[in-house]
């Protein structure tokens, strides 16, 4: 969670933690680990991993992460675009609602990894009395 708008916003950022914590109890953890992983890179947040770059063809992930992550990223670089073949194949990986719960899991995930990169440009160190007084407050 970002640092400084956890310490502006506290009853917002608890909120987004634990609808975070939630949707992360329901969906598989490694799964979500490599969404993060690829939502990270394709954000240009110091979390990714450019080591994904080749997860197309990379034998050491299932059909699953294939599928997933193919919806990750049209999910990341247009969400309105997303069409069906993409939705089939990577719902087509979980029971019922488990698409559903990845989904809001990965978009809790791409707005907290945006959150703090929006923290660190725009608004300065992560330490609320550094901030830059420069910026709007929040």
């Amino acid at each position: 969670m970002p640092e400084l708008f956890a310490a502006r916003r506290p009853e917002v950022a608890a909120r987004l933690a634990d609808a975070g914590r939630a949707a992360s109890v329901v969906v598989d953890a490694d799964l979500l680990a490599l969404a993060r992983a690829r939502v990270a890179t394709l954000v240009g947040h110091p979390a990714g991993d450019a080591a994904l770059a080749g997860w197309p063809t990379d034998p050491a992930l299932s059909q699953r992460d294939r599928d997933c992550l193919a919806f990750v990223e049209q999910y990341v670089f247009d969400v309105a675009n997303v069409d069906d073949d993409l939705v089939a194949n990577a719902s087509r990986h979980f029971s019922d609602g488990g698409f559903r719960d990845f989904v809001v899991a990965l978009y809790l995930t791409e707005l907290t990894l945006r959150l703090e990169l929006a923290e660190r440009a725009l608004l300065g160190p992560a330490t609320p009395s550094a901030a830059r007084t420069d910026r709007r407050p929040m």
